[in-house]
């Protein structure tokens, strides 16, 4: 039966035959074999992986070291301006306390200059007020003087008014007039010899 056999490793088995122990391990052998064909495979990558993450690894750790000595070194870049800047602030701040010390200084120096320029100032108006309110005490009495020997003078005109009325005769008129004038000169006489003393 021609048809009914096939080659199997170089040689004619029948296909009718039932299988032997032979073809089974043959079978099961190359079964095994993809088997463990696939699992060499499997490791082989596994250890290929395994070796790229040994190598990812060591980068991330080179990197790490790597970032952290840049953020160390800025840091303490960072931290020498902060405390370069603290000093220059410290260094600006006491300049400005002592600047303010020192004009206040000045201002209490220009107080107390103008205190002693008000005292001195204030001294001296009191004693010219002293001096103005004598001679305004010495007008007054010159004033009021004068008022006194003015109403003299108008009682005395109109009193000699009085007489000139009365009087008719152009002789007595004359003689009032010239008494009017005496009064008048004598009223101005007296006037000016007071005033010229109380002055």
């Amino acid at each position: 039966m021609a048809g009914d056999s096939e080659a199997v490793d170089g040689a004619l088995v029948d296909l009718s035959a039932r299988p032997t122990t032979q073809m089974l391990l043959a079978v099961h052998h190359d079964r095994y074999t993809q088997l463990l064909r696939a699992f060499l495979a499997w490791k082989r990558r596994a250890q290929a992986q395994r070796v790229r993450r040994k190598r990812i690894a060591t980068a991330c750790r080179v990197g790490s070291v790597f970032c952290q000595r840049i953020y160390w070194t800025r840091w303490r870049e960072f931290a020498a301006e902060r405390q370069q800047q603290r000093q220059n602030d410290e260094i600006k701040d006491l300049e400005q306390e002592e600047k303010e010390e020192e004009e206040e200084k000045l201002r209490s120096m220009e107080e107390a200059a103008n205190n002693v320029g008000i005292t001195q100032v204030t001294d001296t108006i009191v004693s010219k007020s002293d001096e103005e309110g004598d001679s305004s005490d010495q007008s007054a009495a010159a004033l009021m003087t004068k008022r006194h020997y003015i109403k003299r003078w108008k009682r005395r005109v109109e009193q000699e008014k009085k007489n000139a009325a009365i009087s008719t005769n152009v002789v007595d008129m004359w003689q009032a007039d010239r008494d009017h004038d005496e009064a008048l000169s004598n009223v101005l006489q007296d006037y000016m010899f007071t005033h010229g003393k109380s002055s």
